[in-house]
């Protein structure tokens, strides 16, 4: 296995943290813009959708306070 750089762990983290303070202010203001966004989603298809999956599965486990994504889904 190839280990990365420490830079590109500080920036997903870094990365990470502003798609959670993101999402956390569409839940608030704007939850219709979450919605319409994971149905484009959606139409992109299965593979697009497991990745965002993943992907947001492991921002949850960094930013717990996000919400559920079948609250933005």
């Amino acid at each position: 296995m190839q280990e990365r750089p420490v830079t590109e762990h500080v920036k997903r983290n870094k990365d990470l943290r502003q798609a959670s303070l993101l999402i956390n202010l569409l839940a608030d203001e704007r939850p219709g813009d979450l919605h319409l966004a994971w149905d484009d989603l959606i139409e992109r298809g299965e593979s697009w959708v497991k990745k965002v999956t993943k992907g947001y599965a492991k921002m949850q486990k960094l930013f717990p306070g996000i919400p559920d994504l079948d609250e933005v889904s």
